[in-house]
């Protein structure tokens, strides 16, 4: 029987190969980009009183561009005004959905927002309109306004494309523990078993090499040393299996497999890479644990 904690999660090796856009890193810019959002759209949910109206239309610069997937395009502050007073004053106000807002850096001009909203009557209180948003912002002397906005998307909140959830809020005892790094990451040590120079004949004694060498994984998953393991597939090409080791030091990790008996006899040979993943992978042998049965 293989045990429990001999297993094998080749996602996250693939996950850890694609670099996708991120959203910026600068706290100080999400917050400011938030805080603007929030005051825009305030006056916004406000603006059947002129004054509110005239708040709201401060953040946009005169040739302002509003593209609205049902609604148009209007190339300018003064029209995109009039249809927010006939369409939106005294029947909407906007809700940013929560955890949706990313904000991007524009270098020597300001940031890119983008997110979902959805719209509320005003008489019934429901939300059912959804949509997504775009908004470049454009900081010049310390003054932040809009130059562009595409709003898209629109659908009924409770039909078709279900609502964006909110993102999980981050949490730094957790990062702390796995050993994180800013972009939820962290280093490892890769050993790939390959087919060694002595294959050890069938019979008893191979197969108390072998339960040595599930008992040397037993105890490095349970000191916890050992975040996944499993064997290859295909060991045609003579790659046997893998261990990832959550430690950066290769030093270390030659001597956590050197008693390993397939390697004490000789059956396999390691080999050690430094390898960067996400730091979720440390939560494996728990997750382990509780999804297999207890009888396996």
């Amino acid at each position: 029987m293989i045990p429990a904690s001999y297993f094998l999660t080749g996602a996250l090796i693939a996950a850890a190969a694609v670099n996708a856009v991120e959203p910026s890193l600068d706290k100080s810019l999400e917050a400011t980009v938030a805080a603007l959002d929030g005051q825009v759209f305030d006056a916004f949910n406000h603006c059947s009183d002129p004054r509110q109206l005239d708040a709201h239309a401060r953040y946009f610069t005169e040739d302002i561009e509003f593209y609205h997937d049902s609604g148009g395009v209007t190339w300018n502050r003064d029209d995109m005004l009039a249809n927010t007073r006939e369409n939106v004053c005294g029947k909407f106000r906007r809700e940013l959905v929560a955890g949706t807002l990313k904000v991007f850096p524009v270098k020597n001009f300001g940031a890119i927002a983008q997110g979902s909203h959805r719209f509320c009557q005003l008489d019934s209180g429901n939300c059912e309109g959804l949509a997504d948003f775009t908004m470049t912002w454009r900081e010049k002397n310390g003054a932040w306004q809009i130059t562009r906005v595409l709003s898209y998307g629109h659908r009924a909140a409770s039909k078709g494309r279900a609502e964006p959830k909110a993102a999980p809020a981050f949490d730094e005892a957790l990062a702390g523990r796995l050993g994180a790094d800013a972009r939820g990451m962290r280093s490892y040590i890769l050993v790939i078993l390959k087919s060694g120079p002595k294959k050890m004949p069938d019979g008893d004694a191979r197969k108390a090499m072998f339960a040595g060498h599930f008992a040397n994984i037993e105890r490095l998953a349970a000191d916890g040393k050992l975040v996944m393991a499993g064997p290859f597939a295909d060991s045609a090409v003579g790659w046997r299996g893998l261990f990832l080791l959550a430690t950066t030091d290769l030093g270390e990790a030659r001597r956590l497999t050197a008693t390993d008996p397939v390697i004490v006899s000789g059956e396999m040979v390691a080999e050690y890479h430094p390898w960067y993943g996400s730091a979720a992978a440390m939560q494996i042998p728990e997750i382990h644990k509780v999804i297999t049965p207890p009888d396996a």
